[in-house]
């Protein structure tokens, strides 16, 4: 795996990021849109609302929405998440930590790509 771009980003709480990540073999970067949503809080435990993400694609663009990750000591991603492919059939991956603060997400993020063929 070989690394393409790390982003550091504060993100205030109802705005969204666009990162044009630049893979090697693309004409033109990959643009994508980093969210943020939470879910209401149960009274609870049974009805706390999970942490996840979900990744949403279209032509050159993917959307990533980090959901609920609202933790003071931040939330991360244990492995990396595929979710495009590059012009030559390698995988494009995200690993990522976020915290918040006050309304403002701290997010750090890195693209890496995986060689077509390799384990």
């Amino acid at each position: 795996m070989s690394h393409i771009e790390t982003h550091t980003l504060l993100i205030p709480e109802d705005d969204a990021a666009y990162i044009p990540v630049h893979i090697d073999d693309a004409e033109e970067p990959l643009e994508v849109e980093v969210r943020f949503h939470e879910d209401e809080e149960g009274s609870d435990d049974k009805n706390k609302p999970k942490t996840g993400m979900s990744i949403e694609g279209e032509k050159d663009r993917a959307i990533v929405t980090f959901m609920n990750w609202n933790k003071p000591f931040g939330s991360t991603l244990q492995k990396p998440i595929s979710f495009a492919s590059s012009e030559e059939g390698d995988e494009v991956m995200l690993m990522a930590t976020a915290s918040k603060s006050g309304g403002i997400y701290l997010l750090n993020i890195q693209f890496l790509k995986k060689e077509a063929g390799s384990e």
